[in-house]
C-alpha cells in the first residue's frame, strides 16, 4: 500500500476512532504509523474532521422541519411535459429554420447558372502546386530575367504591367534558353526575375492543359504564405508567383 492508496482510505475514517478496526481501515492506520509524512497529515485531517464534526452538533434543528419540507414539495408546480419545455421548443424552431434554408439553397442553387471562370483540370492543379513548391523553396534553378536579352529587360521593367503587351510566344521563349519543366508530362516555361522582390513566372500553352475560353483577367489566391495570379494571354497559360501576399501581384499585373 502507497501515501495514496492510504489517504484515499482515511478520508471514510471517523474522527472518534469507530472506525480504527475496520478490516479495510486497519492496513491504511498501520502504514500511517509507519511514514511520517502520512501520519502527520492523518493527524492534522483527524482535528480537522472532529472540529467539523463539533460544529454541527451545535445546529438546531427547527421544530417544523418535516412539515417545511413537506410544504415546500407541495408548493413546486406540476412538471411541464419535455416537448413543452423552451429548450425543446427552441431547438424545433432552428430546426425548421435550418429546413427553410436548406430548401431555398436547393433550389438557388438548381436555378443559378453554372459557367465556371476557370476550367481546372489535374495538369492546371499540378502546374499552380508546382509553382508554390518552387517559390516556396525560393529555388534558383529557374532562369533569371537578366539572362534572356530584351524580353528579360522587359520583364523587370519597374512599371510594366504583365498582362498589358506581354511579348510572348512559346517557341521563341524554348530558343532563347528559358528553363522548361516537366508538368504531368506537358511542357512548362519557368523563368525567375526581380522587382521589389522575386517572381517566378511560368508560361504553358492552353490546348495543352485543357482551358478552352476567351482571355481571362487574372485570377488571383493565396496558400501557406505564397500568392499567385494566373490569366490567359492568347494561346499561352500565364502563372506569376512570388511569397507573401497578393498587394506584390495586383502592382506589377
Amino acid at each position: 500500500m502507497n501515501n495514496a492508496e492510504a489517504k484515499f482510505i482515511l478520508h471514510a475514517r471517523r474522527p472518534n476512532g469507530a472506525d480504527d478496526q475496520h478490516p479495510t481501515m486497519r492496513p491504511a492506520l498501520d502504514h500511517a504509523q509507519r511514514d511520517p509524512e502520512l501520519a502527520a497529515w492523518l493527524a492534522a485531517q483527524t482535528r480537522f474532521d472532529t472540529a467539523v464534526a463539533a460544529g454541527l452538533q451545535t445546529i438546531t434543528p427547527p421544530a417544523d422541519l418535516r412539515a417545511m419540507i413537506l410544504t415546500g414539495l407541495a408548493a413546486q408546480p406540476a412538471p411541464r411535459a419535455w416537448w413543452r419545455s423552451p429548450a425543446m421548443l427552441g431547438l424545433a424552431a432552428a430546426l425548421a429554420v435550418a429546413c427553410l434554408l436548406g430548401a431555398f439553397g436547393v433550389v438557388r442553387w438548381q436555378t443559378a447558372p453554372t459557367t465556371p471562370t476557370w476550367v481546372a483540370s489535374p495538369q492546371l492543379n499540378a502546374l499552380r502546386d508546382l509553382a508554390r513548391h518552387e517559390t516556396q523553396g525560393m529555388h534558383a534553378a529557374g532562369v533569371k530575367a537578366m539572362m534572356l536579352g530584351e524580353f528579360g529587360r522587359w520583364l523587370e521593367t519597374p512599371g510594366q504591367r504583365l498582362t498589358v503587351g506581354l511579348p510572348l510566344d512559346f517557341a521563341a521563349l524554348h530558343k532563347i534558353g528559358c528553363r522548361t519543366l516537366n508538368v504531368a508530362g506537358l511542357d512548362v516555361i519557368e523563368i525567375c526575375f526581380q522587382r521589389d522582390q522575386q517572381y517566378h513566372l511560368y508560361i504553358a500553352r492552353r490546348s495543352d492543359f485543357s482551358t478552352p475560353g476567351k482571355s481571362r483577367p487574372p485570377t488571383f489566391a493565396q496558400q501557406d504564405g505564397i500568392s499567385t495570379a494566373e490569366w490567359m494571354h492568347g494561346d499561352l497559360i500565364c502563372l506569376v508567383t512570388t511569397a507573401g501576399d497578393s498587394a506584390a501581384l495586383k502592382q506589377i499585373l
